[in-house]
């Protein structure tokens, strides 16, 4: 069995600022093709498009959890450690 690491100042890093990018193209794919959705006029746009919301929905309050933890980690003093940081 590995032993447990004590150490308090390793912690898990995730890449924030990758995960804000991948959240914004979510954001923007899924209620483009949302919109292309409810456009099309077929008799699966509507349900198609109310998933592509959803979809949106989710993307957006990632993007907002993501901002929130960039924040407090730039508060207390540490970098951004990832993609474009």
């Amino acid at each position: 069995m590995m032993p447990l690491v004590t150490d308090p100042h390793l912690h898990a890093r995730s890449a924030l600022n990758l995960r804000r990018v991948l959240a914004v193209f979510g954001l923007c794919a899924s209620v483009a093709l949302g919109v292309l959705a409810l456009g099309s006029g077929g008799s699966a746009g509507p349900p198609l498009a109310a998933m592509m919301f959803v979809v949106a929905v989710i993307a957006a309050i990632n993007l907002v959890v993501v901002q929130r933890r960039l924040t407090e980690r730039r508060r207390r003093g540490g970098t951004d450690d990832g993609l474009f940081g």
